[in-house]
């Protein structure tokens, strides 16, 4: 058995490269704490784990603190402007809808530096 853990909007939990330890709110001190007993419980019974680390916003984290946390890093890219307007017909593509290729171009344009996952809240929204 392998232990996975998924870590959201890690930047919550790792200091920002701006950031004093001293500033780190006290709830996320004690959620982090509580994570390395964890896995330092998961180390001494010799269980094997997975830590995953997810953001939108890698420029609020510190690469030096990342690299000593994280043995790989996966840069995912945000969608181009043609992958956006594929993936706002693929996500309103059961909403009644009327758009021209103009208003999915406009759309594009919108959402320039959403991530996928944003996308698809928006179209939920719309649904």
């Amino acid at each position: 058995m392998t232990v996975v853990f998924v870590f959201e909007e890690v930047e919550h939990f790792l200091p920002s490269p701006h950031a004093s330890a001293a500033s780190l709110d006290i709830s996320v001190s004690s959620i982090t704490g509580m994570v390395k007993h964890h896995l330092g419980l998961l180390e001494n019974q010799h269980i094997p784990f997975f830590l995953l680390g997810v953001t939108n916003h890698p420029e609020r984290l510190n690469a030096t603190d990342l690299s000593r946390r994280f043995a790989d890093k996966v840069h995912i890219k945000l969608p181009d402007g043609n992958q956006r307007v594929n993936l706002w017909r693929s996500a309103l593509s059961e909403y009644n809808h009327d758009v021209d290729p103009a208003g999915w171009q406009s759309l594009s344009v919108a959402s320039e530096g959403y991530a996928v996952a944003e996308m698809r809240s928006v179209a939920a929204e719309v649904n």
